[in-house]
């Protein structure tokens, strides 16, 4: 990884980090942090982040909902942990065998074979991007998909894949 990169994922995680201490989600992913980044007219990351800081606004009295404690059981059958999660990256979200994370890029496609009524149609989502989780202190894949109970953000892991045949297109 060149030297830009690597401190644009600094830069990133900073950002992210202080996002987390107003107990909030970043709703930006680190490819489209990337993307404003080479699509500006700053010089440095660093005058880039500082940008991207001040623009965030916080506010101390927000609060973050808490994944590990949505039950997401909707419809015909019960969903699984990496569905309907919002911003959060479950506790039981794995990531190592199938290299996704150096891998995935915002817009990618996945389609789950065993997915759907009853496992005959499959199921396809759409990668929003890489986002960093800083109680867990790793990188995650957030997808957008719809479900029996509406359009929601979901995560990407090693078990989905596992579990839903899936492919990466």
């Amino acid at each position: 990884m060149d030297e830009i990169g690597q401190e644009l994922i600094n830069a990133y995680i900073v950002i992210a980090e202080y996002v987390a201490s107003f107990n909030l989600e970043l709703e930006l992913s680190l490819d489209l942090f990337e993307e404003n980044f080479f699509n500006s007219d700053f010089a440095t990351v660093d005058e880039f982040a500082i940008s991207v800081l001040e623009s965030l606004q916080l506010e101390e009295s927000a609060t973050a909902e808490s994944v590990d404690n949505i039950d997401p059981s909707s419809g015909s059958f019960a969903l699984q942990y990496y569905h309907n999660t919002g911003l959060g990256l479950p506790s039981r979200a794995t990531y190592g065998r199938y290299l996704l994370l150096p891998n995935i890029r915002k817009g990618d496609i996945i389609h789950e074979n065993a997915g759907g009524p009853n496992g005959m149609l499959g199921h396809s989502a759409i990668v929003e991007g890489k986002f960093f989780c800083t109680s867990r202190r790793i990188f995650f894949v957030r997808l957008v998909e719809s479900i029996t109970i509406g359009v929601v953000r979901s995560i990407l892991d090693d078990q989905r894949i596992d579990q839903g045949i899936a492919s990466v297109l």
